[in-house]
């Protein structure tokens, strides 16, 4: 067998683990944590990108001072503190699924624009935590997450096909512009 040949399937085995490689760990990843609870989502308007939301205690009353972090696809897009009412607001957000954070608290809700909010939709959005929440004295921002682990997050198959594609396109120009004959 020449080198080319060689060349040629170790391509075909590179391209294969990593297109299968990342389905595989999720699925073993996924049995592995088979007792997972329902999230309950509930909906809300956002206003041009605008999300409204308030933080309290158990017993209604209102966190002032409280970290609050916005998460879609698994990573923190948002973060922001709430007023001495407890209330906080979030610009530039978009429609779909997302996750607020406060404390050790989290929130699952689907943002609506306004145009096209269902009836029912909720205006603010609300976290409700522990009623002993000391308020918070000093914000530390998380670190951030790159573009290429976001949208790896959140098109974990469509990000593996391209980085297979790539390996193969690496693999098979070369091959194909050798000016080698097939066969000798």
């Amino acid at each position: 067998m020449s080198v080319t040949g060689l060349i040629k399937r170790f391509g075909v085995v590179a391209c294969m683990v990593s297109m299968l490689g990342q389905p595989l760990s999720c699925m073993a990843a996924g049995s592995a944590n088979q007792a997972v609870a329902a999230v309950h989502v509930e909906d809300v308007v956002i206003d041009e990108g605008v999300l409204v939301g308030k933080v309290s205690t158990e017993t209604g009353r209102p966190v002032p001072a409280k970290d609050v972090e916005v998460m879609f696809a698994g990573g923190v897009i948002a973060t922001t503190q709430t007023d001495a009412g407890g209330n906080f607001r979030v610009a530039g957000l978009r429609e779909g699924v997302h996750e607020i954070r406060s404390g050790t608290s989290t929130a699952s809700y689907r943002l609506w624009p306004k145009k096209t909010a269902p009836p029912q939709v909720r205006q603010v959005a609300h976290v409700s935590c522990c009623d002993d929440c000391p308020p918070q004295q000093q914000r530390v921002d998380p670190p951030r997450r790159g573009p290429l682990k976001r949208a790896f997050a959140a098109y974990p198959l469509a990000t593996t096909a391209l980085v297979a594609a790539g390996i193969g396109a690496a693999i098979a120009i070369p091959i194909a512009t050798s000016q080698k004959p097939a066969s000798p």
